[in-house]
Order: structure tokens, then C-alpha cells, then sequence
């Protein structure tokens, strides 16, 4: 299927290639022409008033071979006509059926790039045969979604280390702050405590920030250093 506004490459390669054809047998046809128009003009001429019989009836030689040329002329322009149709409709069906098998490892690109999604970045186009321009294209492609799915792999992995660890400190504060309120009694010491564990709890959860996201750094650039972090 083509967008709006485009044209097929199928199409275009095959009017290229029958136009190339249409001119080369164009010129081939000018050529024999010439060479046909050449013979018959080097045919020697009979003496003037010179006669031939022809089927019983005596006719003038030089209105003879006037005809002659004149009628080989015009069967080699009938048939060499015919003969050039012939080769474009020939080269024309020709081109848009090779054309056809040559662009198959394209349309193959074409058919996953639109099914792919989040969940099916597996999806590959494998091996194509031959060896072409088109079969290094699917393999750049395949690498390219390698290299998404990685990214992607990394992000999920990203949010589940963040989600897991943030549970812990954010869960210490909101059960500090959910006793402390709760208690119509507490005096000063006992919020000048709550507000220490929070504190310890905001600095634990912001160190896990920061490790996070050096870790995301790390697994999207492919490094194999690998650091100790305290979590």
C-alpha cells in the first residue's frame, strides 16, 4: 500500500526500464531502416526507356523499381512496428514482474515496520538472499530494532528497580507521618524524631534516584564497567 501522494518504485523502476528499451528500439529500428533505404538505392539502375514483362503485361523498369523500393520500404517500417511494440509490451510485462521479485525484501521491511509495536520488537526480517544493496538494508534494520529493543528492555528494567526501591523509604515516611499525626500527644521531641527519620528516608530515596539513573546510563550506553553502588 502507498501513502497519499506517492509512487510506486515498482512502477517508476518499470517505465525506466520500458523507456530505455522503447529508445534503444527506436534506434535500432532508424538503424536497419537506413541500411534497407541504403541496399535498395545501390541496386543498379536499368537503361532509361528499358522494359520488363511482368505477368504478361510490359511495364517501364524504372516504374518497376521504384515500386519495389517503395513497397520493401514501407513492409520493413509495417514490421519493424510490429516488432517494436512487440519488445515494449514485452520489456514492459517483463520489468514489472522481475521488479516485482526484486523489491520483495523491501516490501518484507515495509510489512514489519508496521507491525511492530512496544510488545512485538522480537519481530525480525531475517536473512534475505541474494547478497544486494536490499539485503544489507534488512540487516541494518534488524540491528536498528536490536538496538530499540535493548533500549526498551533497559527502560523496563529502569522503572522496575525504581518502583521496588522507592517503595521502601517512601513507605517509612508515610508510616512516620501516619503515627505522628495519629498521635494527639506528640510533643516536640517526637516530631523533631519523625522529622529526622524522614529526613533519612528523603536522603535514602534520593540516593536510590541517583543510582538509578546511573544504571540506566550504564545499561543504554552498553558499558561493562561496572561500579559499586551502595543502595
Amino acid at each position: 500500500m502507498n501513502l497519499p501522494g506517492t509512487r510506486s518504485l515498482r512502477a517508476r523502476i518499470t517505465l525506466l526500464a520500458t523507456v530505455l528499451v522503447a529508445v534503444v528500439s527506436l534506434l535500432l529500428l532508424w538503424l536497419a531502416w537506413t541500411l534497407v533505404r541504403d541496399s535498395l538505392d545501390a541496386v543498379p539502375q536499368m537503361p532509361p526507356g528499358s522494359t520488363v514483362v511482368v505477368d504478361g503485361v510490359t511495364v517501364d523498369a524504372s516504374t518497376l523499381a521504384e515500386s519495389l523500393r517503395v513497397h520493401a520500404r514501407n513492409r520493413m517500417l509495417l514490421f519493424g512496428s510490429i516488432a517494436f511494440l512487440f519488445v515494449v509490451a514485452a520489456a514492459a510485462i517483463l520489468a514489472w514482474t522481475f521488479t516485482s521479485r526484486v523489491l520483495l525484501p523491501l516490501r518484507e521491511i515495509t510489512g514489519t515496520a508496521r507491525r511492530l509495536s512496544v510488545e512485538s520488537l522480537g519481530e525480525r526480517i531475517g536473512e534475505v538472499r541474494p547478497r544486494d544493496e536490499l539485503a544489507v538494508l534488512a540487516e541494518t534494520f534488524d540491528d536498528m530494532l536490536d538496538r530499540l529493543q535493548a533500549a526498551f528492555d533497559a527502560q523496563r528494567h529502569f522503572v522496575a528497580n525504581a518502583s521496588h526501591e522507592l517503595r521502601t523509604p517512601l513507605s517509612v515516611i508515610r508510616t512516620e507521618l501516619d503515627v505522628t499525626l495519629a498521635d494527639d500527644d506528640a510533643d516536640e521531641a517526637e516530631l523533631r524524631r519523625m522529622g529526622g527519620v524522614v529526613r533519612d528516608a528523603t536522603e535514602r530515596a534520593g540516593q536510590l534516584v541517583n543510582s538509578l539513573l546511573l544504571l540506566a546510563r550504564t545499561d543504554g550506553a552498553g558499558l561493562g564497567v561496572r561500579e559499586p553502588v551502595d543502595l
